[in-house]
């Protein structure tokens, strides 16, 4: 395929405006420009809150081979991108409606997508572990990109060909993939699972604010243990402190909850009821005087006011 018409298919489908992109990643990832991101090695998929491009990671020797093998099996990719030195390759799928992932965005839409980009993982056999965030830049000299087409599908025509080959997942797929955490998932895991248990915990640590932060740290590292690649020592302690902080908006902090409680609770009788009659006095002050005032008489009633103090002050006669 000519370079301009591969170029114009990319333009058309990657719709990151301030992608993040980065070479080598342990130098970092940051955003950039889209003329500087397409001179790195690896660019964002997708933008943040609009899913258009479905990626899959196969690290496979024939990773192409298996991409492009989709009588019955699964739908050709819009394009592939090969690392030549081991074969292994990226792939992506252009949807004709992007998901909207905002809180505005359609919760089924979002699970219909997570689903199918699922059941085409399984179909090539790619790897679990790969999040969906960058993914190889097809115009980068280090790799071997092929354009196969530039149309786009549905959720539903994807799910008829998947559906039917018997790679769609089950139900309650998305809870065991939250089961096994990999990647950067196990931050989030570690963080949302401690975080209900500290709500349940606090109520054991009135008062000893040291006593429940080591208790979530505690929690934190038996949970990290279960983990087949356990978090490191700093990025435990940070997601203990996100818990137990005290600007964390999720869960109110101990030593704050706990001194309004001891302010809720009187020390004296007598210091209560002197309390009271203060602030009684000070309300009674507040409150401004009421004012009575007369209704004015209307024209009709003057006049028959009028006529009867006529009447009352006529002169009787007795004869």
């Amino acid at each position: 395929m000519p370079f301009e018409a591969a170029t114009a298919i990319w333009e058309r489908l990657w719709t990151s405006r301030y992608p993040l992109a980065a070479d080598a990643f342990d130098d970092g990832v940051w955003r950039q420009t889209r003329a500087a991101a397409m001179t790195r090695q690896h660019v964002e998929l997708h933008p943040k809150h609009v899913w258009g491009l479905i990626g899959v990671d196969v690290d496979h020797p024939d990773a192409v081979l298996r991409m492009v093998s989709t009588v019955d099996n699964h739908p050709p990719p819009n394009v592939i991108i090969e690392n030549p030195v081991n074969g292994h390759a990226h792939a992506a799928w252009a949807i004709t409606t992007p998901i909207n992932l905002t809180n505005y965005g359609s919760r089924r839409s979002v699970r219909y997508g997570l689903s199918i980009e699922e059941a085409l993982r399984r179909a090539v056999g790619g790897d679990p572990h790969y999040p969906a965030r960058l993914i190889k830049n097809p115009f980068h000299p280090r790799w071997m990109t092929h354009f196969i087409h530039d149309n786009t599908s549905t959720l539903d025509r994807l799910g008829g060909i998947l559906t039917p080959a018997g790679h769609m997942p089950g139900r309650g797929w998305h809870n065991q993939r939250r089961r096994t955490p990999v990647g950067h998932s196990r931050n989030e895991t570690l963080f949302h699972g401690v975080r209900h248990f500290a709500y349940r915990e606090m109520r054991h640590h009135w008062g000893d604010a040291d006593g429940y932060r080591a208790a979530i740290a505690r929690e934190v590292a038996i949970r990290n243990a279960d983990f087949d690649t356990p978090l490191g020592v700093t990025e435990l302690g940070h997601i203990s402190t996100s818990i137990t902080g005290l600007d964390h908006p999720l869960l109110p902090n101990v030593e704050r909850r706990t001194r309004r409680l001891r302010q809720s609770i009187p020390s004296h009788p007598s210091r209560t009821r002197t309390k009271r009659i203060r602030t009684q006095r000070r309300t009674r002050r507040k409150q401004p005087t009421r004012r009575t005032c007369r209704k004015q008489p209307t024209r009709r009633t003057r006049a028959r006011e009028g006529t009867a103090r006529r009447v009352s002050v006529s002169p009787g006669g007795d004869g």
